[in-house]
């Protein structure tokens, strides 16, 4: 069962590889990405059988993600602005999120969103004082998240610290 395990790591590391590619290449990613890494990870969780604790922890990511978008929604309403999808929030984005609720403990998920968030916005920045005439306003979000994820990963294997579980951020809290 291990092997399937590492084999399924492997897997979604080379899917968040591409997603990489196509989202800083064309803004876009092909549904099938995310759609696979929702598999796989349901995969994980049926041969790890740990349903009950990972539905519970996907239930938190899923609520957590929700609240994100629904302030959102509420801040570019307030803005007066009418379409939000495609033009604030692209559904690549809005597919890409979700599949991920099964891949962490909840206080990580909030960190690895957060962390992804904050990486997004200092490239989007960092790009406007390169280039000020670049009035791109996109910015690869699932491309981003999906770096981050490899970096997440690489450390994971590299300092033997897990930071898919919520116990290393018990750690340094206490």
């Amino acid at each position: 069962m291990e092997y399937l395990n590492k084999i399924s790591e492997f897997t979604i590391i080379a899917i968040m590889c591409l997603t990489v590619f196509q989202d800083f290449k064309s803004r876009e990613i092909s549904i099938f990405l995310p759609i696979s890494i929702l598999a796989i990870s349901i995969f994980k969780i049926l041969i790890t059988k740990s349903l009950l604790v990972n539905g519970i922890a996907a239930s938190i990511n899923l609520s957590f993600l929700f609240v994100l978008f629904l302030c959102t929604v509420i801040y570019y309403k307030l803005k007066k602005v009418n379409k939000i999808i495609d033009t604030k929030i692209g559904k690549g984005d809005l597919v890409f999120f979700p599949a991920l609720i099964f891949l962490f403990a909840p206080i990580s998920f909030m960190v690895y969103t957060l962390l992804v968030f904050i990486i997004a916005l200092i490239w989007f920045f960092s790009k406007r004082l390169i280039v000020p005439q670049s009035l791109s306003s996109d910015i690869p979000l699932a491309g981003h998240a999906s770096l981050v994820f490899i970096v997440y990963q690489f450390l994971t294997y590299s300092l033997k610290i897990n930071f898919f579980s919520d116990h290393y951020f018990f750690k340094i809290l206490s």
